[in-house]
């Protein structure tokens, strides 16, 4: 379940940021509804306005909470991953033994390039 997350992660952020785009010109207009028909109560504008109020700017605030907290597609594999790095002994090895790695990694290296340099001979 976490790893199909992960790869709809990046539509999430996006679906959370054309919420948030339209939100503002929905929040606009309830505000500009709610001014303009607050002086009739009986007014049906009046009060589609402010049923509409009533449950848009908690669930815009939501949406806006959301967006700030959902991690990216980085920060979701850094999550996923760094438990698995920081508690695996090998890993952890590897950084005492760079010298030695790196020392058989580059014989490993010139004798591929002598094979090679002997193969064209």
């Amino acid at each position: 379940m976490i790893y199909y997350l992960f790869a709809i992660i990046g539509n999430i952020s996006c679906l959370l940021s054309v919420i948030c785009a339209l939100g503002i010109i929905i929040s606009v207009l309830c505000v500009i509804g709610n001014g303009v028909y607050i002086s009739d109560e009986d007014d049906p504008f009046g009060i589609v306005f402010s049923k509409i109020s009533k449950w848009w700017f908690p669930f815009y605030a939501i949406v806006i909470v959301l967006t700030v907290f959902v991690p990216s597609q980085k920060q979701m594999a850094f999550i996923i991953s760094a438990p698995y790095i920081l508690e695996n002994k090998d890993l952890q090895d590897a950084g005492n033994n760079t010298a030695e790695i790196i020392k058989l990694g580059t014989e490993y290296l010139k004798n591929i390039l002598e094979d090679k340099k002997n193969d064209r001979h």
